[in-house]
């Protein structure tokens, strides 16, 4: 008798079960890395912008002694908000400085929170308020800047 030789058909089936296990394993590893954890020094500060006008421009300052950063977002559009990832131990502050509508505005914010992940929304009437985004309520700062 002679052996039974696969058809091409059934090579492709095979090909096609390949490709769809390692689709399969690759979509599980990237779904693992956009769902890991923080590190233990970093926080996520987002900028809200709820106001009617344009942010021009954003910037976050920080250091502590041994090293200091700056991050800059620009152009964020009413009603968008934008999320930012710091390196910096919460609760020792940060400073923000926002140009708006021909305004420079400058705040020390995050000092009254021990939260990983906060929120600093911008109201038309010159309103900072900060919001503490990891929790079910919102614990909030009114800050006036003006």
């Amino acid at each position: 008798m002679k052996p039974i030789q696969p058809t091409t058909q059934s090579r492709r089936c095979k090909g096609t079960l390949i490709a769809l296990t390692l689709s399969a394993i690759g979509l599980f590893f990237a779904g693992q890395a956009t769902t890991m954890a923080l590190p233990d020094n970093a926080m996520v500060v987002e900028l809200a912008n709820a106001s009617g006008h344009l942010i021009d421009f954003a910037e976050i300052k920080h250091g502590n002694s041994q090293s200091q950063e700056s991050i800059i977002t620009l152009q964020i559009r009413p009603g968008e908000t934008r999320r930012l990832v710091m390196n910096h131990t919460p609760g020792l502050g940060f400073n923000l400085i926002v140009l708006t509508g021909g305004e420079r505005i400058e705040v020390c914010v995050g000092k009254a929170s021990q939260s990983r992940q906060l929120r600093q929304t911008f109201h038309d009437n010159g309103l900072i308020v900060e919001s503490d985004v990891s929790r079910s309520w919102l614990v909030e700062h009114a800050l006036s800047v003006f």
